[in-house]
């Protein structure tokens, strides 16, 4: 499919994004294994980092921060070039610095299975470079890189479904538009899709930020082709996968009940954990007052490398 602009676009109030921590690359250094840290990352911070940043895939915590992720509860895909000769001739695994970088061309499809193969709640992050008019499914969740009412920036669209096919919104995430290898792309921020397959809604997030809450999953079709897997499509120009890790649990912070919300807020706010039985409308008010709280907080740095611009 065609990513297509959307007729409208509704006022974007912030930029969201993380902070990063990064680290100069190590000339003709070797790319790490993607689970284990880069050589270049001073001693000391070595615990702190995690694929992608994520922080309860750290191996060392602070005292009231989230608890680890258990190893065998989550995938760092190894971004290997997919078999096929289309696939093989319009992509490319390379080493940037210290990063492992999946290139792919434009006109080209890349995916990978989901762990939980689209039935059961899961979380999906990545990091990604893409061109205008870029497409990322996740199972059901769409969405799309589009070009931005700010000058010289691109923007994250959220696809949802309607009678008349996908309605694209904007997410409040716009990135400037820079050059890397040569190509202009938006170097966007870690995104992570939680999905809620039970009840037919998924949740993004921005770094550790939540951006939205309650989408509805684009129900899969018989000639569907998307269901259960991670794809991304390249715009008009290429696109970078620099990371891709699935979870069974959330990695930005503890959800016992599995509501995208953060366990610390609910006890915090709302006097202990919220009950499964909330109406969707119930949870959506919770969720926007837990976006207001965060935003008066201050956002946590990531220890992450990525590739530079030009």
């Amino acid at each position: 499919m065609k990513f297509l602009q959307p007729g409208s676009v509704v006022p974007l109030l912030a930029t969201l994004a993380s902070l990063t921590l990064t680290f100069p690359a190590v000339a003709q250094q070797k790319a790490a294994d993607p689970k284990s840290p880069p050589e270049n990352i001073p001693e000391p911070m070595r615990g702190l980092w995690s694929p992608l940043g994520l922080p309860r895939l750290r191996t060392t915590v602070k005292s009231g921060q989230a608890s680890p992720l258990a190893p065998g509860s989550y995938d760092v895909d190894a971004l290997a070039v997919a078999a096929d000769a289309k696939s093989a001739a319009g992509s490319r695994a390379v080493e940037r610095g210290s990063v492992h970088v999946l290139e792919l061309d434009a006109g080209l499809e890349w995916s990978r299975p989901l762990r939980k193969s689209g039935r059961e709640a899961q979380c999906v992050s990545f990091l990604l470079y893409a061109s205008d008019t870029t497409v990322i499914v996740v199972d059901g969740a769409w969405l799309g890189v589009a070009q931005s009412p700010v000058q010289s920036c691109l923007q994250l669209m959220i696809g949802e479904p309607s009678a008349a096919g996908l309605q694209w919104r904007d997410t409040g995430i716009l990135v400037l538009k820079q050059v890397f290898g040569g190509q202009t792309m938006a170097s966007f921020p870690v995104i992570t899709v939680r999905l809620d397959p039970k009840a037919g809604v998924w949740d993004l997030y921005s770094g550790s930020r939540q951006v939205a809450d309650n989408v509805a999953l684009a129900k899969p079709g018989s000639t569907d082709a998307n269901a259960g897997k991670f794809l991304v499509r390249p715009g008009n120009g290429r696109a970078w996968l620099c990371g891709l890790v699935q979870t069974e649990d959330n990695p930005l912070f503890e959800d016992t009940n599995g509501n995208g919300i953060d366990d610390a807020f609910e006890r915090e706010k709302k006097g202990g954990l919220l009950p499964a039985s909330l109406t969707p409308a119930e949870r959506a008010a919770a969720a926007k007052e837990w976006r207001e709280t965060a935003r008066t907080q201050r956002s946590q740095a990531w220890l992450i490398d990525k590739p530079r611009p030009d």
